[in-house]
């Protein structure tokens, strides 16, 4: 979704917007889904080598930076 907002913010594209709406809702129903109570998806693991399921502070930013980003893109086209 990060890749997705800034290229819309780049070209103002609004038939990729068309195109790309089923994706991105079916993204969106899925990521609340997993969403818990404490705002966090659920835990990972680890690595490939360590089977440890932690929170990953990388995964879980990017999730809500897309989220941002995509709202903002929506927010501008309302």
């Amino acid at each position: 979704m990060v890749a997705g907002a800034q290229y819309f913010r780049l070209t103002r594209d609004v038939q990729y917007l068309g195109d790309e709406l089923p994706r991105i809702t079916a993204i969106v129903r899925r990521l609340s889904a997993e969403i818990g109570p404490r705002a966090l998806l659920p835990r990972e693991r680890y690595s490939s080598d360590i089977a440890d399921h932690v929170y990953s502070a990388q995964g879980q930013t990017l999730v809500w930076q897309g989220l941002l980003a995509m709202s903002r893109v929506w927010a501008c086209r309302s």
